[in-house]
């Protein structure tokens, strides 16, 4: 929505055939709730889901924070689950195969503004230090049985170049 400006002098009053003229100084801002963030994207991540959105146009009062509802539906009840300061949130806890839906909204001084579109995210198996220990000596394993791939192919190499 566009600020307006009201100018330096209003006329409120007509008294008695003449105006009554009350000067309400130079910058009297019409401010509206924020536009709608754009751009939301919900990505699993290491066990929890990091939602990012763009912020939107104030609305001519500084955005204060922002609400961020999830639901287990699209048309579902959406449940106001945080109030980020910035334009992104780490959502941890969930359940691990089920699929949430996320909208935002801005929120200032003069209230919130509508929210986004809706966007789902399948939540992400919780990350253990066990499968991190597993995952590691499946990774070195793999990796020697590559190195001495490698060497034997080297050496087969030079000898039938012998």
């Amino acid at each position: 929505m566009m600020n307006h400006t009201l100018g330096a002098i209003f006329m409120a009053t007509l008294f008695m055939g003449s105006f009554l003229v009350i000067d309400i100084g130079d910058a009297a801002a019409v401010s509206a709730v924020p536009g709608v963030p754009t751009g939301l994207s919900a990505l699993p991540v290491g066990g929890q889901v990091v939602i990012n959105w763009i912020a939107p146009s104030d609305g001519g009062s500084p955005i204060t924070h922002y609400d961020l509802y999830r639901s287990t539906s699209l048309s579902g009840t959406y449940e106001l689950v945080a109030y980020p300061l910035g334009s992104n949130y780490t959502d941890a806890g969930l359940s691990a195969g089920q699929i949430y839906w996320y909208k935002v909204s801005a929120v200032n001084g003069v209230g919130e503004g509508a929210q986004s579109n809706a966007v789902s995210v399948l939540a992400p198996q919780p990350v253990s230090p066990s499968n991190e220990g597993a995952m590691m000596i499946i990774l070195i394993i793999i990796a020697s049985v590559a190195a001495i791939i490698a060497v034997l192919f080297i050496l087969r190499e030079r000898r039938m170049n012998r």
